[in-house]
């Protein structure tokens, strides 16, 4: 992500798919090998983990026209020891909330919806399997209620399938020519719609 005063922010960094400009603000949401790094260049400002061994960890930092937060979640079942090992992102610029809802394993409780609050554009895994199923997917985003929905985590063709055949019942299905994108409030569109950035 990009903002208008050219703060450049990474979600779900994990150190060996890098972007082609340093950014200044790196999130990662958990520890799973994929999904973080400990080698982190120095001149990168801000380097934000979603887990803790130690209780919740909360973030709520603000890089000029960028301010990010954090949602703690427990992706492991309760009573494993594992504490909560993971967190949900969100990145507020330019009158929008941008939210990664990523490595969440079970059902967002009601506490963590109203914590995230309403959103804009949700970056969502739809494997529907390794994360929440696209019941408990979809139960989510009927309250967050966000303008635009990225899949990622595109594990297996029959998955995005699956996901895509579900989600025409209520969104339509829109696939963009780039894997990039410019976004801005008033352009958003007024009905919530499923997008496909073109993979690289």
């Amino acid at each position: 992500m990009e903002t208008a005063e050219g703060v450049r922010a990474v979600t779900d960094y994990n150190g060996y798919v890098r972007p082609s400009r340093l950014p200044h603000v790196v999130t990662m949401n958990n520890a799973h090998s994929t999904h973080f790094t400990d080698m982190i260049e120095p001149e990168i400002l801000l380097a934000l983990r979603g887990w803790s061994t130690a209780g919740l960890l909360r973030h709520n930092v603000v890089v000029k026209d960028l301010r990010v937060r954090n949602v703690p979640t427990n992706q492991y079942p309760v009573g494993t020891g594992v504490g909560h090992g993971n967190s949900i992102f969100v990145f507020e610029a330019a009158s929008m909330c941008i939210t990664h809802i990523s490595h969440v394993h079970r059902r967002l409780s009601d506490d963590q919806l109203l914590d995230l609050g309403l959103i804009d554009v949700a970056l969502v895994a739809v494997d529907g399997a390794v994360t929440m199923t696209h019941a408990e997917l979809f139960k989510a985003l009927d309250h967050l209620k966000p303008r635009i929905i990225v899949p990622m985590h595109l594990i297996s063709s029959s998955a995005v399938s699956h996901f895509v055949q579900l989600a025409q019942a209520s969104y339509p299905v829109k696939y963009h020519d780039s894997d990039t994108i410019m976004l801005a409030s008033q352009t958003l569109p007024m009905r919530p719609e499923v997008l496909f950035l073109k993979g690289r």
